[in-house]
């Protein structure tokens, strides 16, 4: 093997060991916030968080939803790969969905289901950049934009469109993977949910290279991105 390929094997295997990392330290994240809280109540529900004999918990939800919003950064692929792997090890009878496009998905009914097949393999998605749900910079207050890119008609609430949707599909819990914007725009929608009565949450996880999510202390793919 020459000097070329020995220093990419080993530029290579930096970015693995590296991202890895990453995904150590989002699957930390994700422990804290689906596995380990006593007494968490979801839509008012109080979730069992002590696994049977199988290592399964017992779900206080029936289906979640999934989607990326924003611009890409490193991780973001992991993150919907360690979600579906999470919930799929705690929580296999829970159904989930991902929107195709982001919030652009949410607003037109647009969403794939996460097939028994998809969680078998979902580890695959660590080893790729990208979203494999898709992106989009769709900001729900910005109503004129919605309606110039035909995702809500004239006079329609884009908020209330997202809400009546998740109802539609049945969604209890959407986690919006994304920045500061995406995570503002979830911000937005839940506290439309709280004031207008729908039984739903929305858990929202900061992913950005910019690493200004406030008060997050580390944004998902800003590691990779400084390191790299």
């Amino acid at each position: 093997m020459g000097s070329g390929a020995s220093k990419y094997s080993a530029k290579q295997d930096t970015i693995l060991e590296e991202h890895t990392k990453e995904i150590a330290f989002l699957k930390t994240q994700l422990q804290s916030s689906l596995a380990y809280k006593t007494n968490l109540e979801v839509n008012g529900l109080k979730a069992d968080y002590h696994p049977s004999a199988n290592g399964e918990c017992k779900a206080p939800i029936s289906k979640v939803a999934l989607l990326t919003a924003g611009g890409l950064a490193p991780c973001l692929s992991s993150a919907v790969g360690c979600l579906i792997e999470r919930y799929t090890e705690l929580y296999p009878s829970v159904d989930i969905i991902c929107y195709v496009g982001g919030f652009k998905g949410l607003l037109l009914g647009q969403s794939l289901p996460v097939t028994p097949a998809v969680r078998r393999n979902a580890s695959v998605l660590h080893l790729h950049g990208g979203s494999p749900i898709g992106n989009s910079r769709v900001k729900l207050a910005n109503v004129k934009d919605c309606v110039k890119r035909g995702y809500v008609k004239e006079g329609q609430d884009p908020r209330k469109v997202a809400a009546d949707q998740l109802v539609k599909d049945g969604v209890e819990v959407l986690h919006t993977i994304g920045g500061d914007d995406t995570n503002t725009a979830a911000a937005d929608l839940a506290a439309f949910l709280a004031e207008n009565g729908y039984k739903l949450s929305v858990i929202g996880m900061p992913k950005t290279v910019d690493n200004d999510v406030y008060p997050i202390r580390q944004t998902l793919g800003a590691w990779t991105a400084a390191e790299e």
